[in-house]
Order: structure tokens, then sequence, then C-alpha cells
């Protein structure tokens, strides 16, 4: 089966537990490796003449704690339900440390997952713990990667990523077998390598300076209310989060490793609030208008419309320089916010950042399609987070800060994307638009150091 072809469709569902979900206190503003292996797949191997390459979505249903038992018995809401193309599953402390009598329950519970996936006509990626330093967790990780090692070999079906024997060659080893910044890009290299054949490189060199105050002047949203008692209720009850929009949500390319905007709130939802169930989807496109958006419906909404919760929605930046007219935009906007109410979602406007020495007078044509989402914000009642303002409001300050080099990435020509500081400053304002705040939040207080 070809998991890398030009079709839609190629999703990877991604389980595990404390490590798979990699959260903030292990990467610290970077991604995890997942994030790390999206972006090669997603971006750095995209075919521009074919549209689905794009849309090889990645989806996190890990939480920590979580062993194989346990993904097992909820296969159908953590696996099943996405229908994906290739279901992943990276071994961790959860699964050799005090959850398993023996190795042979865990490799009895290994094979049950192995055979629920090929079930749903799945490819099964196995990816073997990493090393731990302690010794006596050393031992039971070496274990319990044998045992998938061996597991593999009796098995070609299986794609086994050997991330133990690797990392042992190259001397690197973790602290209680848990992933840290740089055990997430190590581990994402080799997935990449172990799948599609070879690696993009991240090097991880922004200045990052944390317990500063969070960036942001927006305010809560009178209509934030809903959002806000949906992450109150029950945390055994996992919410589905959706980002739907252009390169700016999809957020390649101009973050060099570290966190987007969608990556940052999904830590924050897990490690802040405690919702280690919640799943978020990002299918954003580079490139992508309204009219994108609704042609491309089945794998960008559609495939999730019945169980999301919260649809994130942001547009404009492309549609003000392409076919699609003003009258047009606000007609595909008003169709895809009525799309999502229909489902009983709750969609979030988004108004896209400013893009002041855009070529072609982008950031002068994007004015009246950033006032269209306004007015579709108000008409229907729905909840604005309006990053536009806010940089506009910078920028009467300190006008470098909303240039290149400050919250647009340096080197990004087109002089539209935001860098790593630019998705940070869209989270914290996205998190005090929505009510959830918190000035204690070692989140909230992450900043890095910009030579502007």
């Amino acid at each position: 089966m070809d998991l890398f072809n030009l079709e839609s469709g190629n999703t990877w569902v991604f389980t595990g537990g404390i490590n798979v979900q990699g959260g903030w206190h292990q990467t610290q503003g970077a991604r995890n490796f997942i994030g790390h292996f999206e972006e090669h797949i997603r971006w750095e191997k995209r075919d521009n003449d074919h549209v689905g390459t794009r849309e090889r979505y990645t989806i996190n249903t890990a939480q920590a704690g979580q062993n194989i038992k346990s993904i097992n018995e909820k296969f159908d809401t953590l696996v099943s339900m996405y229908q994906p193309k290739a279901v992943a599953f990276l071994a961790g402390p959860e699964d050799y440390h005090g959850k398993f009598e023996t190795v042979s329950m865990f490799e009895e519970a290994l094979k049950i997952f192995v055979e629920k996936v090929k079930q749903i006509g799945a490819v099964v990626i196995l990816q073997t713990p990493v090393p731990a330093k302690e010794d006596d967790l050393n031992q039971q990780a070496h274990k319990c990667a044998q045992v998938m090692i061996e597991m593999a070999k009796e098995d070609h079906m299986i794609i086994l990523i050997d991330h133990y024997n690797q990392c042992v060659t190259k001397g690197k080893s973790y602290s209680k077998g848990e992933l840290d910044t740089l055990g997430h890009l190590e581990i994402g290299y080799q997935l990449m390598q172990g799948t599609i054949g070879d690696v993009t490189t991240f090097a991880l060199d922004e200045v990052v300076e944390t317990y500063q105050k969070g960036q942001s002047t927006l305010e809560e949203n009178p209509y934030a209310c809903s959002i806000k008692s949906l992450i109150q209720r029950d945390k055994d009850q996992p919410l589905r989060w959706l980002f739907i929009g252009d390169s700016i949500t999809h957020g390649a390319l101009h973050t060099h490793g570290y966190a987007s905007f969608p990556q940052l709130f999904e830590q924050f939802l897990k490690d802040e609030y405690g919702r280690v169930g919640d799943v978020v989807i990002n299918t954003a496109v580079s490139g992508a208008t309204t009219k994108d958006q609704l042609e491309n419906y089945k794998a960008r909404f559609e495939m999730y419309k019945k169980y999301v919760d919260v649809v994130f929605i942001m547009f404009g930046t492309n549609d003000c320089v392409s076919d699609v007219s003003l009258e047009a935009f606000r007609k595909n906007l008003y169709k895809i916010v009525k799309d999502i109410k229909e489902v009983g979602a709750i969609p979030v406007l988004r108004a896209p950042n400013p893009c002041l020495d855009a070529p072609s007078e982008r950031g002068i044509r994007l004015i009246p399609y950033v006032e269209a989402i306004k007015e579709c914000a108000k008409e229907n009642e729905i909840i604005l987070i309006n990053h536009y303002d806010e940089w506009m409001q910078m920028g009467q300050a300190h006008l470098a800060m909303i240039k290149r080099g400050g919250w647009i990435a340096a080197g990004d020509e087109s002089c539209i994307h935001p860098g790593a500081a630019g998705h940070l400053n869209m989270f914290h304002g996205a998190v005090k638009t929505l009510g959830l705040w918190n000035e204690k939040s070692q989140m909230l207080q992450l900043a890095y150091k910009l030579e502007v």
C-alpha cells in the first residue's frame, strides 16, 4: 500500500502514551515528533500539482497514562472513527512500567492491536520505545522493544521503526524513558527516514524566553461562554477541535520546527486544562481560498463533521489576490459557517494577520475581506478572534514588530506568514478571546527574543 500517493485521504493516526502526547513539559514551544513528521510529509514532500499531497493529515489520539491495552479497549474512538490510512503506535513507559505483569501480556495486547488495525484496512506502524537512563526501566524498555522487533520479523505487513536501537547506537537515552525537545526531533527524523525515506532537518535555534508576560491585547469575546462551558464539562468526554484555513493555519515551513497556533492550542488543552482525551485536527492547506475549501470539502470538513465540536476558520489572505471576489468570499464564508452550525459544532472565525509589505498590494486588498469576516461574525453572533486588529494596534506603537523579523517570519519573502513568535501571539490572542487566560500558566508566559 502506497502511504504517500497523490490522492487525498492518506491520514495517519498516532496513538500511545505520554511520549506520543508530546506535551508542553516535554517540548517547551517546539513541535513534538508528530509535528515534525507532518511538516515533512505535508509540506516538504508535497506535489503542488496534486492537492491530495497536502491533505496527508496527522491526528494524535495519545494520552499520558494510556497503554496498549487501554488503546485496544477504546480503539473505535481513538482510531477507527478517523478512517486512517496508517496507524502508528509508539510504546512508552506506560507499556513497560507498572502496567503489565509480564512481557507476554504486552505481547498479547500488541497482537490484538495489530489485528484491529488490519481489520480497518490501515497500515500498521510499530515504534519501539526509547531507551531510559535508569537501568531497571531501560531493561524493561529493551524487552518491550524486542517483542515489537520479533513481531515485525514474523509479519512483513508491519512497518517497524526501531527507535530503541537507533538511539542506543547514537548514545541517546532519556530520563524515565520520556522524550524531551531534542528527543522528539530525533524520533521525528527516524520516523521520516523509516517511512518516506528521507529527512527534513530543523535547527530549533530560536531564542526562547519563558516566564515572560504573554503578548496579546485582545479581550474575551461575548460568545466565548459556549467554548468555556464545553471545556469545563467532564474531561472524560473528549472534545474534537478542527482547524480549517490556508497556509497561516497550516503552519508549515515558517516556524522552523517550533509549534504553530493549532499545535500550541492542542498542548494547552491537554497540559493546562487536563483534557488529555481531546483531539485537534488541522486540515488547513497552503494556498487555500474559501473556494478551494468548498471544492475540497470531503477531505477538509465532511470527514470529521459527524463528531467535531469546535471549528476554527481563517481565510482571506489568498482570497483577496485570487479569482474569489469580495461578494463570493462573503457567500462562501457564510456557507462554511452555516454548514458547521448545522452539524451542531461551534464556529470560531479568525481575522488573519495584516501583510503590509506583501507584493501585489495584498495588504491593501485584504482589508475589505477582513471587514467581511467581522460582518459575518457579527451577523451570525459567533466568536471572532481578531488577529488583524491586534497586529495593527501593535504596529501603531512598534511597526517593525508586525513586519519580517518580528511576528512575520524573517525569511518569508512573501511577507505574509507568521513565524514562531507570530503563531505564539495568535495562540495568546485566541486564549484571551476565548476567556481561558491564566496569568500563572507557563505556556502563556512563553516568549521569543526578537531583534526588532
